[in-house]
C-alpha cells in the first residue's frame, strides 16, 4: 500500500513537471522534498524531454499581481471558468490537478482561435502555475465569481487584486488594452456577421466566444436557493 502510494506521489509529480508547474507547487501538491523533485528533473532530461519549454517561471504569483489589468482579469475569468466548468464543485475545497490540467489545455486553444482575430488578446496569456495560483484563491475563499449588472457576464475577482474590481468585459480600460476602438469594435462584429463562405458560422463563434456553463442537466436536478458558489456562470466576450 505504502509504495503504491508512494508510486503516485511520483506519477502525478512526473505530469506536474511535464506541464511547466514551477518546483515548489509539485513539492506542495505531491509531498515529495526538493531533492526528489530534482532528481526527476535530471531523469526526464535524459529521456530527452525539454522541461524548460513549458517553464517559463519559477516563482508562484498572487492576485496581486496576476490581476494588474482589465486584459488578466479577462484571461482569469475564461481560465477559472473553465476550471470551475471542469472540476465541479471539489474546486471550492481542494486544488484539483487533474481538472485543472485539461482547463487549461482548453484555455490555450481558445485563447490561440481568438488571437486569428484580435492578436492583442494574446499579449496576456498565463502559464500553468498561474493557473494553480488562481484555483488556491478559489479554495481559500479569497477569489470568486461576481456578475455584472450591465452586460450580465460573470467575471474573476480577487480579494488580492491590484485593479479595479469593476466588469473587464465592457470597461473601456478593457477596450484600450486591447487596442480597439469602439467602432473597431462595432465594425469587427459586423464582419463577423456578415455571410461569408464556408467559414462565416466557424469565425462568428470565435469573435464572440460564447463559454456557456447553465449546465442544464444539472439545473433540472437543484432546488432551493443557490449561493454563489452553486452558480455556475456565463462568460461572454463580445
Amino acid at each position: 500500500m505504502h509504495n503504491g502510494k508512494q508510486l503516485r506521489r511520483w506519477v502525478q509529480a512526473r505530469q506536474m513537471a511535464l506541464m511547466g508547474y514551477v518546483t515548489r507547487i509539485i513539492i506542495l501538491e505531491t509531498g515529495l522534498t526538493d531533492k526528489q523533485v530534482r532528481r526527476l528533473y535530471r531523469d526526464l532530461e535524459d529521456d530527452g524531454y525539454k522541461l524548460a519549454t513549458n517553464r517559463t517561471t519559477r516563482t508562484i504569483r498572487s492576485g496581486a499581481t496576476l490581476l494588474n489589468s482589465q486584459l488578466n482579469r479577462i484571461h482569469a475569468s475564461l481560465m477559472m471558468q473553465l476550471y470551475i466548468n471542469t472540476g465541479g464543485e471539489q474546486v471550492y475545497t481542494s486544488v484539483n490537478i487533474e481538472a485543472l490540467d485539461r482547463a487549461f489545455r482548453m484555455y490555450q486553444a481558445l485563447i490561440y482561435e481568438v488571437s486569428r482575430i484580435d492578436p492583442h488578446i494574446s499579449k496576456a496569456k498565463f502559464t500553468i502555475s498561474d493557473a494553480w495560483c488562481l484555483a488556491s484563491e478559489i479554495r481559500s475563499e479569497e477569489a470568486m465569481f461576481e456578475s455584472c449588472s450591465t452586460c450580465h457576464c460573470s467575471y474573476f475577482t480577487s480579494l488580492n487584486q491590484s485593479s479595479s474590481g469593476s466588469c473587464p468585459f465592457c470597461s473601456e480600460t478593457a477596450l484600450m488594452h486591447r487596442g480597439m476602438t469602439e467602432s473597431a469594435k462595432l465594425e469587427l462584429e459586423a464582419k463577423t456577421k456578415s455571410p461569408q463562405p464556408q467559414q462565416a458560422s466557424g469565425e462568428k463563434n470565435i469573435a464572440r466566444v460564447r463559454l456557456s456553463v447553465n449546465m442544464e442537466r444539472s439545473k433540472a436536478k437543484e432546488t432551493g436557493t443557490r449561493t454563489m458558489k452553486d452558480e455556475h456562470p456565463k462568460i461572454l466576450v463580445n
